[in-house]
């Protein structure tokens, strides 16, 4: 039973990545992979790009206060 929840998942999943795939395609025709669609937005600097895109995890305390800020990892 489990294999199969597991199955259906997994078709999910690659039918959204599929989905997302063809709307990157219209928004940037001509750019068929991650490399030449990152190229504009790091203007050539990969390394650049680490400095911009990351991400910090937030937890907040029952009445909305800052509890406690994961480190800032690097999305690239």
């Amino acid at each position: 039973m489990d294999t199969a929840v597991a199955s259906s998942l997994c078709e999910v999943t690659i039918g959204m990545i599929k989905d997302t795939q063809s709307q990157i395609s219209v928004e940037f025709p001509g750019h068929d992979s991650f490399a030449t669609i990152m190229q504009p937005m790091t203007c050539g600097d990969p390394e650049k790009a680490k400095s911009i895109f990351g991400l910090s995890v937030s937890r907040l305390k029952p009445g909305g206060t800052l509890d406690q800020t994961s480190t800032r990892s690097d999305v690239v």
